[in-house]
């Protein structure tokens, strides 16, 4: 299967799409959010930088979200293939939590009946391979704090606040909207 790559610049930094044609369509593999030079430069090597309409649309929208626009991803638009099936499961759900709304690593665990995987949850969220699309950025500690995220816990707040989160003076999330 031959992989290509788009570069974009977004308001946090260059964002690279990786993706494949699958079943004679477009699906992402990867996109990267946080990319060092040294991934990148890996990356470009041994594909070919190429678009098309779908991963055109993608950008837009990816730029669209991050100007506070309300977008509605396609999820026909990844290949789900790569993920094992716990985290497949963990990002769909993640999927889910709509705009203005948080969860907690320990709530999803829950809603997928793997109480007590909260550890597991978080780390099928860090290694999620379509951040902004799949808004991962949407889950939290259970006691507010922000946890981790590949774009950097500032780019997580500054999500999280713009799709109305509200946070107290320690920048912990008030859970006024919890989801799950």
């Amino acid at each position: 299967m031959n992989n290509f790559y788009k570069i974009f610049n977004s308001k946090y930094d260059n964002i690279l799409i990786l993706w494949s044609i699958k079943d004679d369509l477009p699906k992402i593999n990867r996109l990267y959010i946080n990319l060092n030079s040294f991934k990148m430069k890996e990356i470009v090597s041994k594909n070919k930088e190429q678009s098309c309409n779908i991963i055109d649309k993608t950008i837009s929208n990816i730029n669209s979200f991050f100007l506070g626009k309300i977008i509605d991803f396609n999820l026909n638009i990844l290949n789900l293939d790569i993920c094992s099936n716990f985290q497949k499961q963990v990002i769909l759900t993640e999927y889910n939590i709509p705009r203005g709304y948080v969860s907690t690593y320990k709530k999803i665990s829950n809603f997928i009946q793997k109480p007590g995987a909260l550890r597991a949850v978080g780390n099928a969220l860090a290694k999620n391979p379509f951040p902004i699309v799949i808004p991962c950025h949407r889950a939290v500690r259970s006691d507010g704090q922000l946890g981790g995220y590949q774009g950097g816990i500032q780019m997580k707040y500054q999500l999280l606040k713009m799709e109305g989160i509200k946070f107290n003076k320690n920048n912990k999330v008030l859970f006024d909207q919890v989801y799950y």
